[in-house]
């Protein structure tokens, strides 16, 4: 499918239950995209735009054929349940625009159950609901610096069904310890564990 060149927003559920789309090309003009627009079709890849700036809930919920999307860096977060189940998606690259990757205890988390997940860079500054990545078993995620990783964290939060908002990877602390190791001369150690702060969003 491919849209008019002229369509700013496309509305909830537009898509839902599609079974045979399977690709679609979206207009540079689009900005809003929103609920549940490509939830449980057969896309397979697709490429947002940059004008969009704003992304609804579940948009590619349980798309159990998508392996590949591109994300704008008009973006500042990733909404409960967007990639849920999305079983075959392996890698995903999120723009450094990225400042709050949703989830909660009444939907779904961003790449809950997106079992074949793993691997993901996380913005520095990026906060993370602790239901985000649940049941992502595979997953090795890094901070977008010093490779520090937080998957064993996503994994703690799952199993022991921790209801709170964190703040992962205290990343402005120890981002500032690093610069001061360079510019001692020192080489900084692989951090392999972060601090956790809680963190109203």
């Amino acid at each position: 499918i491919k849209l008019p060149s002229t369509l700013t927003e496309i509305g909830d559920d537009a898509f839902i239950r599609c079974k045979s789309l399977q690709s679609i090309e979206l207009p540079g003009a689009l900005i809003t995209i929103g609920e549940a627009v490509f939830d449980s079709t057969s896309l397979r890849s697709i490429i947002i735009p940059n004008s969009v700036k704003t992304l609804g809930e579940h948009i590619f919920y349980n798309c159990k054929n998508l392996t590949s999307v591109t994300l704008p860096d008009s973006i500042s977060s990733i909404a409960p349940g967007t990639f849920y189940n999305c079983s075959r998606l392996k890698h995903i690259d999120l723009p450094t625009s990225i400042t709050k990757i949703k989830g909660d205890e009444h939907c779904r988390g961003a790449f809950e159950s997106c079992s074949a997940l793993k691997s993901i860079i996380i913005p520095i500054n990026a906060i993370v609901h602790d239901d985000a990545f649940c049941g992502c078993t595979l997953l090795e995620a890094k901070s977008s610096r010093y490779n520090m990783s937080v998957v064993e964290y996503y994994r703690d939060f799952y199993h022991e069904r921790i209801k709170r908002r964190v703040h992962f990877l205290t990343c402005l602390k120890i981002h500032q310890e690093l610069i001061e190791a360079e510019q001692a001369g020192e080489r900084p150690a692989n951090r392999r564990r972060t601090e956790i702060v809680e963190e109203e969003l």
